[in-house]
């Protein structure tokens, strides 16, 4: 993603470049988990972690566990180079966002 987004929540601009999002292409029910996508989620971090990041939280915070994810949803990870990212598994979503010095929060419209 680039540029600006708009936060759903409340309909404010927020800087897009830093998050980023996968779905699965199965259906899933509400409420339900893809287990294919909880698999996917967790090769995601196994990936990042070979790269160098490193885990330093895990959480179950959605409810969205699976045989591939027994105690989590989400995990949080940092870099060396002193960027961090909180991805989460939200049963047919995995989503993520960057956070590093000097990061644009929040976008603004010139008038």
């Amino acid at each position: 993603m680039d540029g600006c987004g708009v936060d759903e929540s409340d309909n404010h601009l927020v800087q897009a470049g830093a998050w980023f999002g996968w779905e699965v292409t199965e259906e899933v029910a509400l409420g339900e988990v893809s287990e294919a996508g909880a698999a996917g989620y967790v090769e995601i971090l196994d990936h990042l972690v070979d790269h160098g990041w490193r885990i330093s939280k895990l959480q179950n915070l959605n409810g969205m566990l699976s045989e591939a994810n027994r105690d989590f949803d989400s995990a949080d990870l940092e870099h060396p180079s002193g960027v961090t990212m909180r991805t989460q598994f939200f049963g047919d979503l995995i989503s993520g966002g960057l956070d590093f010095e000097g990061a644009p929060k929040v976008c603004s419209v010139s008038r």
